[in-house]
């Protein structure tokens, strides 16, 4: 009757304890996964010439060290990403900053792509934004 209770009382335990996922590619390497707070960031009504700033929070739940090589969009952005290495379970910070100086008018969806050691290489932030005429007279 002990052992049933010890084995049970084990068991329970196993359930309870967190894992982390394991992450693979292909051929069963670790490998790193941004995994967004918020994919999709919602600028809203945006005058011709204004500039806004947006932040993209993320996670690494993956495997391996995330190493972001390059992080590009339209001519529209700056862009700032971490350079250093984040580890399983670090979070990161992208920050963009929106011109709208030379956009066309109305609504528009901007993509942003981070290429990184993830599997696939390339993963995908977008910003939606109407950009509205001034009329300044």
């Amino acid at each position: 009757m002990k052992s049933i209770f010890l084995a049970l009382t084990i068991l329970g335990m196993l359930a309870c304890k967190p894992t982390q996922k394991l992450v693979v590619d292909q051929n069963g390497n670790p490998v790193p996964e941004i995994t967004w707070d918020q994919d999709t960031l919602e600028l809203g009504n945006v005058y011709k010439g204004e500039k806004r700033d947006l932040v993209y929070n993320f996670t690494n739940t993956g495997s391996a060290d995330l190493i972001i090589e390059l992080v590009t969009a339209c001519k529209c952005t700056t862009l700032d990403w971490p350079r250093k290495p984040i580890p399983p379970g670090g979070r990161g910070t992208l920050n963009v900053t929106y011109d709208s100086t030379d956009q066309k008018l109305g609504p528009l969806t901007k993509t942003i792509d981070i290429i990184a050691n993830t599997d696939p290489i390339v993963v995908e932030a977008f910003f939606n934004v109407v950009v509205l005429y001034q009329n300044k007279g």
